[in-house]
């Protein structure tokens, strides 16, 4: 199907979709969910100073005191709260959510005392003493700290000397010392820092040498790197406070100053290669300041002020963010007066750590899809003779297993003898035998893989101690079977992975076999031979029935055996070696493991007792030296071609026996783990990266041609990496004829090739440009010193050319020139050098380091020495630091390198040997590899990161005949011979160099942006910005410089201008207010207006801003040029504008900050060549200058220079040229092409116009339709369709204004509307220049758009229970807890509120509740109510909740029982005023009625003389208020019983009489007393609220319930069930809470009496609920009076809460 449109068939459809170019729905979408959310906050709103120097009592006494500032309440003095630990100085900090850190730090008198103390402090409990933590790496003092939500850094500092260490403090482990990262890039103390949530910023400081303004930076997800260099401070400056929000950080104070200084300088996280800006001041000068803050202000603290005595300060200055241009503001003191706390403050909001942050919530999308699981490595672990041996682990990297098994953290008991098994993640180390140490041992080590470096963890032990374990296991369990030690051991021992800190559960035994052989798949363990006796017996494991030992399957085909070896995958296990000693491999089938096992190929070597492990297509034996004692390589089987014999792959070190394997690869592991994976498209595209061209190519250059003539050569050849059997292509030659042996750098971008090794000898420089390796190589920068046969290296910012040799003298060196890839004109500058003069050896390296390899004779390139010295970029001022040798001796090598290794091949004396240099362990010697594919020397290589690429020079030795060929080294299997590929151009050539732009661990990609497709409807395209141009300034005959600025109206071009704002008055005094010949550039919102002439006053850097959203107010003063001048050109992004060039032929090149405009412009990279009047025009990416007046014939140039906005500090590139040459022309464009046109082209005015294409940048610009009239010296703008000329000279100046129509721009310009005013030398620019970028209306999809899953309900029950009738404690509520799932940011703070038995949590976020409550029963199963009702419920909010316990059973005999509590759900809010309704801060929302109990005069039989009370149906609900809430429930009796009269001895049926009836947990506040009637102990009660009240006894206690619970008896003797609350109501007999506590009710005063006749339980819902449900009766019921108390109905809340 060719086209996208018209008729197709499903067939050719589906015929797409098979081949993959279809795409899926999803995947066209605009993805437009942009909501504002807010990151959770946590942490206290304060900050803290802790520790410090006061200079009393004594001056040099270290406080331990911590200070603690109150953010909301800042002019209030600082509130001392609990003291250090130790008391300290000069310490550094960093902050968690809940903990403050204080590092370091120097506790003693004038001759500083240091500690590597780690001092925790506790936000929730800050007056308590601080705790000790886990130590810094050493002592030291003046360290800075910062850090993330998850780490704490300690940087920099005075240890064993001025350091420039990184050590990182875990939190969730914080008793554990510190571990040392990364450095910085360089030592420093008494520097400030403070960062983001994902980099740590650390700036000024003393180096030992000078004080210093470099800042650093720490990336936290790759904090062992060295810390990248960052924008520096205004100036240099050591003992400033540092604190910060989520778009800046400040250092303000230090010095050096007299006293301190009151500087605060400003970093931008947005932009942090840019240099600090200047802000308010402190309000006083000090040194040794502290700071701490939050997201809206920081806090400078304390310090020193030398000039007064004492010079300890109290004062704490605050510096407002939003505001942060004025001197910062003194709020209250510090406790007492404290210096030396420059890194003493923290607290949860500083650095930006759990602050309030706004984000934009990304679109994704989520795909069935898989996470990987596992990794690609195998361990040998252990091993006999130990110590020595075990105690380490090796490492197998499968995807490159020819490589020697790396060393990697060791164990943490030395053991032999052991085996292992396994699942994705970690490794388990089981038992084995320690000697010396415990002999038979027990304990299990864990290998992390994914930080295998560390030391094995231990974990839970065997259940028996013992060695010669057989071990199996899947993705959950491993299983350890039939050991020995002493005797043999019969357990099958199991260890869970989910609880692997307990010891090994026993599972059955074995049949008293051991030294057996184990595989496995995911199912089954599979052990085979043994000994005792020694068999063939193949034993199968059902993991899922692991009681019972396994059963007989196929015997082994090679026999009886022992101590043999077992690997396998999902489908198959191979058994191999052993004892008797054999090489033998027999392979078990799992899915017919009754037959007779299948031999296979044999192993190269016998082999018994050593390790082995494996992946899905590989099994991997390790030698021991017990069975071959020569064999270093381990044997690899390949299970698809498993008759072969094994073959060898990578080394092991060969020095113990009885070793173990184990891999997250073996008996088939998962490789992945199930579960969907969230791939994020963003709103509007996403961005790929692929290889550049040049990724792919490789050169070689210069050398030695053996022709009739023996020339040396110019010539550069290409060979292309895709196609390296092909003849390379001669490309561009070289500037200069170096010769032979000459030095290469490289970026990704352009190869160096330095020095000349030819009469004379040379130092110059020469550049390949890969994208233009046609043309001949550029002259740069020369070295510092002439010389040939150096050796170069480098990364992608700087290249090293190291060493060489003037063979005339002949003279040798040690220098290490550095050549500057962004400048590279300059002479190359002089580094640290080698430790001895050095030439004719080899130099390799990847990013961080460059290795040279060998040491010569001066003038001699024969000899040579082993030695190996590294040249660190990050310090490479210092000697080249000696590393691990060279394992032999040679002169004139190949080297080529990846990020990870290096490899040196053939050499002099003549050989084939090549050698590699494992990167991650440059201290030992290098390994030796596969052989070159021929001897020889002079050769040099190139590559990529998967092979290098060595041209052949010399070969055999002596000849005077060289080498076309070229071989290649596969990395990936180093240890086979190198293979030859195809040819250079050169014959017979040596000596040639090679360089590429992938080599030394590069990997250039080129990033792509790939839009989303966006579905619209009928939606026309809107464009950013405002629809004007505008033209400012300039002159008019006879008149001053204008000030004025007039706009254009693009869409209704033919009107006039309008006047607007004017210009920035610059010489009123003098009459003028305007100027000319300025730049004009600006982005979607703003116009800047730069330089520019203001006659009669000098030129001026002066730059001005208009306002589109108020273009009618005059223009305000913004920062300033670096320099004064006009006849300036302009352009620039939505970021940055720059202005370049002026009168004099300047090459300046300014950057304009828009987002901070009142600085001074910074000073970026110069133009190429500096010019007057140059025009700019751009897109997003670069700005283009083209034209412009320069000296020399003719005056006017064709140039166009380019600035990347990426790499601004570089110098402007050129570009393709101008067709014809022009100065004081016009550029417009859009974001595809830039228009030149008009101007001065030496010898007059032009009207030509000519186009360059911005996608072909170097191609020379194309003529296109001509100006209406020759013009120079005028305003040109426009949009994405047109470019505007406005005003101008045509040979006398001008008011009008013409159009470039940019869809059909080989047509003249046509005539627009006019100026007011005849201009010229005006300036323009429009909102919408330069391609700003294309907005397209808001989507209106065909059908809706993905929307994000909102988060699954959640629900929580709770039953009550009925062991006892009092409140639940705090013990049985956090157990109830524990048995709940629910999402922690949605239900948070859990726990109990106020009473016992109150069950609560906080709505982490705006909610839905929808709860079910039922009643508990009364005596006899009297049933309570079930409601249900849903609330809506604001993030914040406090719910509390208790299901009411039911009363006892029915006793016989017994004449009346006790009521059932009720169930209810409340808010807490104690902001409301209390009333009779809101009780202590609790408002009802449900109320589920329990059941209650009623009584007639007893009989003989007890079950027919009563019946029950069920809770009624639900009557009423009613907002908070007293008249309804209270009116309803005052008490509950029975309305078909007639009031009692005082007095009355009656017994009324089912109602108030003596021995009365109760009522279940049905009010809310009130409880009543009882009517006393005639008869002095007796009376009646009812049931009530938070407890219905039982009987009261005259003279004694009462019968209440608890909050929620119901009444006792009439007699007092059975007390109503407790519904959670302080006073719990129980049932057993005696005195109990009175009523007292709660308010008593009386509805007349007539002798005290009150009752109420509303009858039965009465539940309650809040009129704010919603879908309000009497569910009836609660609970299922039987036979009254067969009832225990374990089936009587218990109380019950479920709660259903969905996040709003």
């Amino acid at each position: 199907m060719s086209e996208n449109r018209g008729i197709f068939s499903l067939n050719e459809f589906y015929d797409l979709q098979v081949s993959g170019e279809t795409s899926k729905i999803l995947d066209v979408f605009r993805y437009v969910n942009q909501t504002a959310g807010i990151t959770p906050v946590t942490g206290t709103e304060y900050g803290y100073l802790g520790g410090g120097r006061q200079d009393t009592p004594a001056p040099w006494n270290a406080t331990s005191v911590v200070d603690r500032i109150d953010f909301a309440s800042d002019t209030s003095t600082a509130s001392p709260r609990g003291n250090l630990d130790l008391g300290v100085a000069k310490s550094g900090s960093f902050s968690s959510s809940s903990y403050g850190y204080i590092v370091g730090g120097d506790y003693g008198g004038p001759s500083p005392s240091k500690t590597s103390n780690t001092q925790r402090v506790d936000y929730a409990s800050d007056s308590s003493t601080a705790s000790p933590k886990g130590k810094l790496t050493d002592t030291g003092y003046n360290i800075s700290g910062v850090g993330d939500n998850n780490f704490g850094y300690s940087v920099g500092g005075q240890r064993s000397g001025i350091s420039s260490k990184v050590d990182r403090l875990d939190y969730s482990n914080d008793t554990a010392a510190a571990v040392a990262k990364g450095t910085l890039s360089e030592t420093r103390y008494g520097n400030g820092s403070t960062g983001t949530n994902f980099y740590g910023y650390t700036a000024g400081g003393y180096t030992g040498s000078n004080f210093t303004s470099k800042s650093d930076r720490i990336d936290y997800s790759n904090d062992t790197a060295t810390a990248s260099p960052k924008g520096p401070l205004t100036s240099a400056k050591y003992l400033a406070g540092a604190a910060g929000n989520a778009d800046y950080g400040y250092w303000a104070g230090g010095a050096p100053g007299v006293g301190g200084t009151t500087y605060v300088d400003r970093l931008d996280w947005s932009n942090d290669t840019a240099a600090a800006v200047a802000k308010g001041p402190l309000s006083s000068a000090r040194r040794y300041v502290g700071a701490t803050g939050n997201a809206s202000y920081g806090y400078w603290m304390g310090g020193a002020d030398s000039t007064t005595s004492p010079p300890a300060r109290s004062i704490v200055d605050r510096i407002d963010y939003s505001n942060d241009t004025p001197t910062a503001s003194p709020k209250g003191n510090l406790s007492s007066a404290k210096r030396c706390v420059t890194n003493n403050g923290f607290g949860s909001r500083t650095n930006t750590l759990y602050q309030d942050q706004k984000f934009l919530i990304p679109a994704s999308r989520t795909e069935s899809g898989t996470v990987p699981a596992g990794t690609d490595y195998g361990y040998i672990c252990g091993g006999n003779p130990s110590p020595a041996g075990g105690t380490r682990i090796f490492r197998l990297d499968f995807n490159n297993d020819t490589t020697t098994a790396s060393p990697k953290g060791g164990m943490n008991v030395n053991r032999f003898a052991t085996d292992a098994v396994s699942n994705t993640t970690h490794g388990y180390i089981c038992g084995g035998y320690s000697s010396p140490g415990n002999g038979n041992i027990s304990s299990i080590d864990r290998i992390d893989y994914s930080d295998d470096t560390t030391t094995a963890s231990p974990k839970g032990n065997l259940n028996l101690s013992g060695n010669n374990w057989a071990a199996a296991g899947n993705a959950s369990y491993g299983w350890l079977v039939a050991g020995e030690g002493p005797g043999y051991r019969t357990a099958v021992s199991r260890i869970d992975y989910s609880n692997d800190d307990t010891t090994t559960n026993l599972r059955t035994n074995t049949d008293n076999k051991t030294r057996l052989a184990s595989v496995g798949n995911p199912n089954y363990g599979y052990f085979a031979g043994g000994q005792s006796p020694v068999t063939s017996r193949v034993v199968r494991l059902d993991y899922a029935n692991d009681t019972t030992w396994g059963t007989t399957k196929g015997p082994l085909a090679n026999g009886t055996g022992y101590y043999q070896m077992g690997a396998g995958n999902i489908s198959y296990g191979y058994i191999a070696g052993g004892d008797p000693s054999r090489s033998s491999v027999t392979r078990i089938d799992y899915s017919n493991d009754s037959a007779v096992t299948s031999p296979k190929g044999n192993l190269s070597a016998n082999m018994w007792n050593d390790a082995s492990t494996a992946n899905s297509s590989y099994g991997y034996f390790a030698p021991g030296p017990s069975g071959q004692p020569d064999k270093r390589s381990m044997d690899r089987i390949d299970f698809a071609n498993d008759t072969a014999t094994a073959s060898p792959r990578g080394n092991i070190i060969n020095d113990a026996d009885n070793r173990m394997g184990t891999s997250s690869r073996e008996n088939g592991l998962p490789t992945t783990a199930p579960g969907p994976v969230t791939i994020d498209k963003g709103a509007d595209g996403y961005t790929t990266s692929t290889p550049t061209a040049a990724a792919n190519l490789g050169y070689f250059a210069g050398g030695y041609n053996y022709n009739a003539t023996g020339n040396q050569t110019t010539k550069v050849d290409r060979i292309d990496f895709s196609n390296d059997t092909a003849t390379a292509v001669e490309k561009g030659n070289l500037s200069n004829n170096p010769g032979q042996i000459i030095s290469a750098s490289s970026n990704g971008t352009h190869g160096y090739l330095a020095g000349g090794h030819v009469v004379p000898v040379k130092s110059t420089i020469s550049r390949i440009d890969y994208a233009n390796d046609t043309a001949q190589a550029a002259v740069k920068g020369p070295l510092s010193i002439a010389r040939g046969a150096s050796s170069g290296f480098g990364n992608n910012d700087y290249g090293y050319h190291v060493g060489g040799v003037n063979f005339l003298t002949p003279v040798g060196y040690s220098t290490v020139d550095r050549v500057d890839y962004s400048n590279d004109t300059p002479t190359a500058s002089p580094k640290g050098s080698l430790s001895a003069t050095n030439a004719y050896q080899a130099g390799a390296g990847n990013l961080n380091y460059g290795y040279y390899v060998g040491e010569s004779v001066p003038g001699a390139w024969g000899p040579s020495k082993s030695k190996v010295q590294r040249v660190d970029y990050s310090n490479d001022t210092a000697t080249a630091s000696p590393k691990g040798n060279m394992n032999n001796s040679k002169a004139t090598r190949a080297a080529v390198s990846n990020s990870d290794y290096g490899w040196f091949t053939t050499g002099y004396p003549t050989t084939s040997q090549t050698s590699r240099i494992d990167y991650s362990s440059d201290t030992s010697t290098a390994s030796p590899k596969g052989n070159f594919w021929t001897a020889a020397y002079k050769a040099d290589g190139t590559g990529n990161p998967n092979y290098g690429y060595i041209a052949v020079g010399f070969t055999p030795a002596g000849s005077t005949s060289g080498q076309t060929t070229i071989g290649r080294i596969d990395y990936s299997n180093d240890t086979a011979t190198a293979s030859q590929k195809g040819t250079t151009t050169m014959p017979k050539a040596i000596g040639a160099t090679g360089v590429s732009a992938a080599d030394n661990g590069r990997n250039p990609v080129v990033t792509s942006y790939i839009p989303r497709i966006r579905w619209v409807d009928s939606a026309s395209p809107v464009t950013a910005g405002t629809p004007y141009g505008y033209s400012a300034g300039g002159a008019s005959p006879g008149q001053p410089i204008t000030s004025r600025i007039d706009r254009l109206d693009f869409s209704n071009d033919t009107a006039n201008t309008v006047a607007k704002g004017n210009l920035v008055s610059m010489h009123p005094s003098a009459g003028y207010a305007g100027k000319d010949m300025a730049a004009a550039l600006g982005n979607t919102n703003f116009a800047y207006f730069a330089g520019g002439n203001i006659y009669p006053a000098p030129d001026t850097s002066q730059v001005s801003r208009l306002d589109y959203a108020n273009d009618s107010t005059d223009c305000v003063s913004k920062g300033t040029l670096s320099q004064s001048r006009k006849s300036v050109g302009g352009t620039g992004n939505t970021n940055f504008g720059y202005v370049t060039g002026g009168t004099g032929s300047l090459s300046y090149v300014d950057r304009i900050d828009y987002s901070n405009d009142t600085s001074t412009a910074a000073s970026k990279g110069s133009l190429t060549l500096g010019v007057t009047a140059p025009a700019g025009a751009g897109t997003v990416d670069f700005g283009y200058f083209s034209g412009g007046d320069a000296p020399g014939s003719p005056g006017s140039k064709t140039i166009i220079q380019r600035i990347d906005y990426s790499n601004d500090t570089a110098n402007t590139s050129p570009k393709g040229n101008l067709n014809l040459q022009r100065a004081r022309h016009g550029n417009t464009g859009n974001k595809n092409f830039g228009y030149h046109s008009g101007g001065y082209t030496g010898s007059g005015y032009t009207s030509n116009v000519e186009r360059t294409t911005y996608s072909n940048d170097t191609a020379t610009g194309s003529p296109k339709g001509p100006l209406t009239s020759t013009n120079a010296q005028y305003g040109a703008t426009g949009n994405q369709t047109g470019g505007y000329i406005m005003g101008g000279d045509r040979s006398g100046y001008t008011s009008t204004i013409e159009k470039i129509d940019y869809s059909n721009d080989t047509a003249t310009a046509t005539a627009k509307g006019n100026l007011d005013r005849n201009v010229y030398s005006n300036f323009a620019t429009s909102s919408q220049i330069n391609g700003f970028e294309e907005i397209v209306a808001p989507v209106q999809l065909p059908f809706p758009y993905p929307q994000q899953s909102a988060r699954p309900p959640m629900s929580l029950t709770l039953e009550s229970s009925d062991s006892s009738r009092v409140g639940d404690t705090t013990s049985v509520q956090n157990t109830w807890w524990g048995t709940q799932t629910y999402d922690a940011s949605l239900i948070t703070n859990i726990g109990q509120q106020s009473y016992q038995g109150f069950y609560a949590f906080t709505a982490g976020k705006a909610c839905t509740i929808t709860a079910t409550l039922g009643g508990a029963a009364g005596w006899s199963n009297s049933r309570g109510r079930s409601i249900t009702a849903t609330f809506s419920v604001s993030a914040g909010a406090r719910i509390v909740f208790f299901a009411g316990k039911p009363t006892e059973k029915y006793t016989s005999g017994q004449e009346v029982g006790a009521a059932g509590g009720a169930s209810c759900l409340m808010i807490y809010d104690t902001s409301a005023s209390s009333d009779d309704d809101y009780v202590n801060g609790f408002y009802p929302l449900i109320i589920a009625a329990g059941g209650s109990a009623a009584g007639n005069t007893p009989s003989t039989k007890a079950e027919d003389n009563f019946r029950t009370i069920e809770a009624v149906p639900l009557t009423t609900t009613t907002d908070y208020t007293q008249s309804n809430l209270v009116d309803f429930r005052k008490a509950s009796g029975n309305t078909n019983v007639p009031a009692p009269s005082p007095g009355s001895q009656s017994d009324f049926d089912g109602g108030w009489g003596r021995n009365g009836t109760q009522s279940g947990g049905a009010g809310w506040k009130y409880a009543a007393i009882g009517y006393p009637g005639s008869i002095a102990d007796d009376g009646n009660a009812v049931g009530l609220a938070y407890g219905a009240t039982g009987q009261l006894k005259q003279g004694s206690n009462g019968a209440d319930g608890g909050f929620g619970g119901g009444g006792g008896d009439g007699d007092g003797n059975y007390y109503g069930a407790g519904g959670g609350g302080y006073y719990g109501g129980f049932e057993s007999s005696g005195g109990q809470q009175t009523g007292s506590a709660y308010y008593t009710y009386g509805g007349d005063t007539n002798g005290g009496n009150s009752f109420d006749d509303r009858g039965g339980p009465l539940s309650f819902v809040h009129s704010s609920g919603t879908s309000i449900t009497d569910n009836g009766l609660h609970g299922e019921t039987s036979a009254w009076n067969d009832q225990d108390n374990a089936d009587q109905i218990k109380g019950r809340v479920h709660l259903v809460i969905s996040e709003i």
